[in-house]
């Protein structure tokens, strides 16, 4: 089965009412996700524009919610025409093609739209959908971006707010790429403390899920990887006031424990609150004092991080997300 995907962010002020061409887009590999407003999609985009790969617009939508509030039966096509200037604006960091997507007959003969925007897709005819999805997909398929979601596609599944949050995808996701076309400029420095927030976001859903206690926490959402990391490899924690906690069983296999360990023990360059830092920052350095200046480090790390972002993800699975009742013993 294909499984690549693709993400298009979706103008449309009556999305909700076309359940039909949002299950159509799903079996076709195309993943929409849906705005009314101008103003609210592009928020998103600019947020998340290594996510999306494409842009479908309908040829009129509104601008904002005061524009939706005061003209909520008369658009016009001003807010098509500020969307592809945004996307015009947007192509120095992101070329992101566009298709118009519309049930409004008069553009089918108008010269100077076509000319302007392009072909025109119409809605509820199974055979213009088919051909929307068709070059949607032939249109972006050969983006560098959508390569590295399809590649690693189990990787990113992760992202989501059943498991590890989307907050960090960005870290691997930017590596990735340079890895895979290391024409890129990467600062490998730069990213050895995002990849240990990772590490923290998959203790955070430990505890989410009750495989880590709270005595293996800061404060709400502020693990102590020293302690989760020892909890997970079945090792006993010394909490203080002696006393002391361990696992019924211990949880991590040997090689995502060494994995982890390998994270926690390179990745604290721009921490400053455990001994280790200074050392492993003062070993980087004699690296690049002696004009060792590659990302291979960061890469070796990467790898390793994705079989623990994947072990973590089965874990949950067979645990939690596939039984109704937790069936491990890990508590």
């Amino acid at each position: 089965m294909n499984r690549e995907k693709y993400n298009v962010l979706w103008l449309d002020d009556r999305y909700d009412l076309q359940s039909s061409f949002l299950k159509q887009a799903v079996d076709n590999g195309i993943n929409l996700r849906c705005f009314s407003t101008l103003d609210e999609g592009f928020e998103n985009l600019e947020s998340n524009i290594t996510f999306y790969d494409a842009i479908l617009l309908d040829t009129t939508f509104f601008i904002d919610r005061d524009d939706e509030n005061i003209n909520k039966t008369s658009k016009s096509i001003k807010a098509l025409s500020h969307a592809v200037d945004w996307i015009n604006r947007l192509a120095s960091r992101k070329l992101l093609p566009y298709f118009i997507f519309t049930s409004n007959p008069s553009f089918e003969n108008d010269t100077t739209f076509i000319q302007t925007y392009g072909k025109i897709y119409h809605k509820f005819d199974d055979d213009d959908m088919r051909r929307l999805f068709a070059d949607i997909r032939n249109r972006v398929h050969q983006d560098i971006d959508a390569v590295i979601r399809n590649k690693y596609i189990d990787v990113f599944d992760a992202f989501t707010n059943k498991y590890i949050g989307a907050a960090h995808q960005e870290t691997i996701f930017e590596v990735l790429k340079n890895y895979e076309n290391p024409n890129s400029l990467l600062n490998a420095d730069l990213y050895f403390n995002p990849l240990r927030k990772i590490l923290e976001a998959i203790f955070v859903m430990f505890n989410k899920y009750g495989v880590l206690g709270s005595n293996c926490f800061k404060g709400p959402g502020e693990p102590n990887i020293t302690f989760c990391s020892l909890y997970l490899s079945g090792k006993e924690l010394r909490l203080g006031g002696g006393r002391f906690a361990k696992a019924k069983e211990k949880i991590f296999p040997s090689i995502i424990q060494n994995n982890v360990w390998n994270i926690i023990s390179y990745t604290n360059i721009a921490s400053h609150n455990e001994v280790i830092d200074k050392r492993v920052g003062s070993d980087i350095a004699e690296l690049r004092g002696v004009g060792v200046d590659s990302s291979y480090l960061l890469y070796v790390l990467t790898f390793e991080m994705l079989d623990v972002i994947l072990w973590s993800k089965a874990y949950i699975d067979t645990n939690f997300i596939h039984n109704k009742q937790f069936i491990g013993k890990g508590k």
